[in-house]
């Protein structure tokens, strides 16, 4: 129902945002285990830390993928939706401010 409700922009930036949370939650999930790999490799004696399965080549590589995935969806969310809000905004005010001509040049 909710989906009814919004416009095609709008839909399409809720799943952005929702897709740059899940980067998110992903990379905090990612790091967790890579340093858990790593504090037990070199012996960092801490109570909650234990070994996890893996290459550390992929968890490096998973790192990397999900850093590099969360920085072009952010960038792409602000090309996107913050670049053409600011657009619009300065669109209204080239209108409040002076009215067109039949040519579209301001008067």
């Amino acid at each position: 129902m909710l989906f009814g409700l919004l416009t095609v922009s709008q839909w399409k930036k809720y799943l952005t945002t929702m897709q740059i949370t899940q980067f998110i939650i992903d990379i905090f999930v990612v790091y967790f285990g890579t340093s858990q790999h790593f504090f037990f490799r070199h012996g960092i004696n801490l109570p909650w830390v234990r070994d996890c399965a893996g290459a550390e080549s992929a968890a490096l590589f998973g790192c990397a993928l999900l850093t590099s995935y969360l920085f072009l969806f952010i960038a792409f969310y602000k090309k996107t939706y913050k670049a053409g809000a600011a657009k619009k905004a300065a669109a209204k005010k080239t209108n409040v401010s002076g009215s067109r001509n039949d040519r579209g040049a301001i008067s």
